[in-house]
């Protein structure tokens, strides 16, 4: 999985393509690319940033931090 340290102040998700090298019982060998999705997870509690209610885990909820118009 990526480490995504750069990102957006609104990004929430990113999609990489991954190439993975498959080798047949004959020995040949093909590429495929997997896309993968890694999500943020902000305050590092293991839930990502879009089902999150807290993401930043403040204890304010983001719905009430927009309200507010202090979401960071």
């Amino acid at each position: 999985t990526p480490n995504v340290t750069d990102w957006g102040s609104t990004e929430e998700k990113r999609k990489f393509e991954v190439p993975v090298v498959v080798t047949n019982p004959d020995g040949s060998k093909i590429t495929k690319t997997v896309e993968i999705t890694v999500l943020r997870d902000t305050d590092g509690d293991g839930d990502s940033d879009i089902t999150d209610p807290d993401d930043d885990g403040d204890g304010v909820s983001d719905v009430e931090e927009n309200a507010r118009g202090s979401n960071p």
